[in-house]
């Protein structure tokens, strides 16, 4: 479950093949994902769109004033491949995400300045 309010629940963040994955109380900060521009690069090269790879990045803040990263890598058809770590502060949250475009995007969405 995941929630986007200023309310705190219950996440169960995936982790592939694996019964559960993080479990903790908190909420969904920020939210990005790079398909649409890595479909646009597919279909601009004549690519099968079957074939297209992805990342994902969730930002969750904890009740406990943590931060869980997570990162997904997605392609069609295939069983996501999933990152994640627990951060303290900011710092480590950006340093996590590292300096790419999507993480710039997901810092601008959640407010962070990297």
């Amino acid at each position: 479950m995941i929630t986007t309010s200023e309310k705190m629940a219950v996440i169960l963040t995936e982790n592939g093949n694996v019964p559960f994955g993080a479990v903790f109380t908190g909420r969904l900060v920020a939210h990005v994902s790079g398909y649409h521009v890595a479909r646009m690069i597919a279909v601009a090269n004549g690519r099968d769109e079957s074939t297209i790879q992805w990342i994902e990045l969730n930002l969750y803040a904890t009740d406990s004033g943590k931060f869980i990263c997570q990162r997904v890598s997605m392609q069609v058809g295939e069983i996501p491949t999933y990152e994640g770590k627990a951060c303290d502060n900011k710092a480590e949250v950006i340093q996590f995400f590292g300096s790419g475009w999507l993480a710039r995007e997901l810092f601008v969405e959640a407010g962070l300045k990297s």
